[in-house]
């Protein structure tokens, strides 16, 4: 059997709802040599009959079957751990792929070998189906550097140059089920670090980004689910893992760009902003909001920084009275 020229590898826990439609929208890449590994982690609701259908009825896909519910940055690693293309794709069981903008990136690596990591834009796709495109407006320093006066790119990929780290670092605009990397460049600097429990894609991509050059698509490559609100519990360790993940490659960033390194300084300022009200700490959240605004201003972190210091100061129950008003 010769070698596949893409891995795309899908862990799944409990997705059975949307994990056929992920899994015909990878299958639809119009490439040949395709490889589809899914990674059940564990699901407890039916996905393991469906898959084992699915392979019966002939359907050209491997399936990995673990038991522990060790999480998607594991079953992740299963994947990489059997994968045999020079390139891998990671799609999440929720999302879709555009298979025909995948192609033209997957075609790029194979120009580009020296590629380590490339992303594109995505939608959003809401319950109702409503799509909603990425908010670049976000990501200000980002935003620049890709849609400058004069646009850089070729066709529909092109680079993100000597900067492309600190781009990836300052505000992680890379969403995972739209990356694609070389298997070479996972294998030198190492899979996901499944000890961080949350932002392990984004310490994988800054890794990537200081071991090799980042290409970026910006036509949208494919939807992002968007699903439930996370719990409080999940927000704060979310936060400890983004500032952990800013901490470790600050020195590294900072030599390079430091810019990146300020932006980056916003953005553990935000995450732990977004813990404090979620706790319902009004005063630290208005100092984390500052703090965000003094390393990166904006117009939407002013906004964000005046929303605030109302809360701080009205008393909650105005608050309620003004949001039921509003």
């Amino acid at each position: 059997m010769s070698a596949p020229r893409l891995s795309v590898i899908i862990p799944t826990r409990n997705c059975l709802e949307w994990l056929p439609r992920a899994m015909a929208s990878a299958l639809a890449v119009p490439v040949d040599g395709l490889e589809v590994i899914i990674v059940d982690d564990g699901s407890t609701d039916g996905t393991a009959a469906f898959l084992a259908t699915a392979e019966a009825n002939g359907l050209p896909i491997r399936v990995l079957r673990r038991t522990g519910g060790e999480g998607a940055a594991a079953a992740r690693n299963a994947g990489l751990a059997v994968a045999r293309a020079p390139v891998v794709g990671f799609l999440d069981a929720d999302d879709i792929w555009q298979p025909d903008r995948i192609a033209e990136r997957l075609a790029w690596h194979k120009a580009h070998p020296e590629t380590a990591l490339s992303f594109g834009e995505y939608e959003t796709l809401y319950a109702d189906n409503r799509r909603e495109p990425r908010l670049i407006g976000y990501m200000p320093r980002f935003a620049a550097a890709v849609a400058p006066p004069d646009e850089p790119w070729t066709g529909d990929i092109g680079w993100l140059g000597a900067g492309g780290a600190g781009l990836v670092y300052g505000e992680n605009p890379v969403c995972t089920s739209v990356v694609l990397a070389s298997r070479a460049a996972v294998e030198a600097v190492g899979a996901f670090d499944v000890s961080l429990g949350q932002a392990e894609d984004w310490d994988l991509w800054i890794r990537l980004a200081l071991h090799g050059p980042v290409a970026y698509a910006p036509r949208p490559q494919g939807l992002h689910m968007h699903r439930a609100d996370s719990l409080s519990s999940e927000v704060r360790a979310g936060c400890l893992a983004v500032a952990t993940v800013l901490d470790r490659y600050a020195g590294a960033i900072r030599a390079r760009d430091a810019g990146a390194w300020r932006c980056g300084r916003a953005f553990v300022a935000e995450a732990r902003a977004e813990l404090a009200e979620e706790e319902g700490r009004r005063l630290a959240h208005l100092g984390w909001q500052a703090r965000a605004w003094f390393w990166q201003p904006s117009r939407r972190r002013w906004r964000s920084c005046l929303r605030a210091a109302v809360h701080a100061v009205v008393p909650r129950g105005a608050v309620r009275l003004v949001a039921r008003a509003a």
